[in-house]
């Protein structure tokens, strides 16, 4: 069954939310592997080992035990932004293995799995920026962003690494 893992936040200039909250496997009493996409939390992703403590029948953060490897973005789609367009920008996230997940029209919450070319995500990410389309922010990467040949061997030699 799963449990309900709440995040304390901090006050920002972009939401006005205290506390969100994730949805997770136990593994444990006290252990847990997150199961959904944080839309306002930084430094935690989809498959996530934390560890939280029960409060008021559900569990409430204490700490990351160890990152389950993949990396979390954020997309904040303009109001003047064509619809059909920003769907079809988002179906080439999901194309290239992301997982997407939607707060309301215009806030979207962006898994990348460890297999998945984390700079090809990137340079969607900013043809979305570039066609005016939405901002995007970085809520964790846990991609090795530092070995790119490393990367590169894990996929197909016709995939182009941005900034490369």
């Amino acid at each position: 069954m799963k449990a309900k893992i709440i995040f304390d936040l901090e006050k920002s200039d972009w939401h006005d939310h205290s506390t969100e909250s994730l949805w997770a496997n136990p593994l444990s009493d006290e252990l847990f592997q997150l199961d959904n996409i944080p839309f306002y939390i930084y430094g935690v992703s989809f498959g996530d080992i934390v560890y939280a403590n029960p409060e008021s029948g559900n569990y409430r953060f204490r700490e990351l035990e160890r990152s389950g490897g993949h990396s979390t973005y954020r997309i904040f789609i303009f109001e003047s932004s064509n619809t059909l367009l920003v769907e079809k920008e988002l179906a080439k996230l999901v194309s290239l293995g992301c997982s997407l997940e939607r707060a309301d029209e215009y806030l979207i919450a962006i898994d990348v799995p460890p297999n998945i070319d984390i700079f090809e995500a990137y340079r969607l990410f900013e043809d979305g920026e570039k066609k005016s389309l939405w901002d995007s922010d970085e809520g964790k990467c846990s991609h090795d962003i530092h070995n790119r040949d490393q990367d590169r061997s894990r996929h197909s030699s016709d995939t182009k690494i941005f900034g490369v």
